[in-house]
């Protein structure tokens, strides 16, 4: 009878953060343990989204640091109960389990909403730099800086605001922007287009593609890989408004963009992209620890 109480304490204790320490009547542990399991894991996240931690640890300690807390208090509240306390009834349990719960879901609802994010990247129109399955770190609120040119974001969708994006911004407000073929220019200055070649990338279908590649770079700053080759067609330049950005994927032959929809309001910007916490490869059913880090 004992090993299944001390069981039930450590199952409680696992599942609801301090509904172990509930079970056996120790209300001041099972409160602390309430709150400190879902601040543990507020505060990786803060880390993270002040670069305090880097994107490649974000999973480990957020499962870590608030698993070892369940971990040990499910140990503790099972040994209590080998020690002799006595068992609250199971519907008092609930109802702290319940509270408990709920305190965690909404310390996660606000972390989500005001200051870090996972999504999934479920499209290739962020090839090569995002691929199907990674799953990237979105700073909300005030820990997203002011968009800039080559920053990548997470929006609303213009036309449907029932869906986001994740794109790269090339045109700020102010700025007139077109695009030659696939390159863009601003103020009739163009991107600098170099390493021109080919590569292999797999979309969301798991089918392997060749397509073109070269590395673009905005005046003054880092270059980065875009898909699609040179065309000579020329676009009519768009003059932005002063609470506009201009995006575009990185896989310009294949993605839904400002040169379809037209410029971005800046109020429907969510968040910025900075890094990957983990990826998983959808097509051969494995995890690529290779590709958690910050975005270059």
């Amino acid at each position: 009878m004992i090993v299944a109480r001390a069981c039930i304490a450590a199952l409680w204790a696992l599942v609801v953060p301090g509904a172990g320490h509930a079970y056996v009547g120790d209300l001041r542990t099972a409160l602390t343990v309430m709150f400190l399991a879902p601040a543990l894991g507020a505060l990786v996240c803060l880390c993270t989204a002040t670069g305090w931690i880097p994107p490649e640890l974000f999973v480990p300690l957020a499962l870590g640091a608030p698993g070892l807390v369940l971990v040990a208090t499910a140990v503790s509240a099972a040994w209590s109960v080998v020690k002799g306390a006595e068992t609250w009834n199971g519907s008092a349990v609930a109802s702290f389990a319940f509270g408990s719960a709920f305190l965690t879901v909404g310390a996660m609802a606000i972390v989500h909403a005001e200051v870090l994010s996972l999504r999934r990247i479920a499209s290739s129109s962020m090839l090569p730099l995002l691929e199907v399955g990674d799953y990237v770190l979105v700073r909300r609120g005030q820990f997203a800086p002011e968009a800039l040119r080559g920053q990548i974001l997470e929006f609303r969708f213009p036309r449907d605001r029932r869906f986001t994006y994740v794109q790269r911004v090339i045109g700020v407000g102010g700025e007139e922007v077109s695009m030659t073929g696939f390159v863009p220019e601003i103020d009739g200055a163009a991107f600098v287009w170099s390493e021109p070649g080919t590569g292999e990338w797999r979309g969301a279908d798991c089918t392997v593609r060749t397509d073109d590649r070269a590395t673009e770079t905005p005046e003054g700053q880092s270059g980065y890989t875009v898909l699609g080759g040179q065309l000579d067609s020329k676009d009519k330049p768009l003059r932005l408004g002063s609470d506009e950005l201009f995006m575009l994927s990185d896989n310009r032959s294949n993605a839904d963009d400002s040169r379809r929809w037209g410029p971005l309001p800046r109020r429907d910007v969510s968040g910025q992209v900075f890094g990957i916490a983990m990826s998983w490869d959808p097509c051969e059913g494995r995890l690529r620890s290779q590709r958690a880090g910050a975005l270059p």
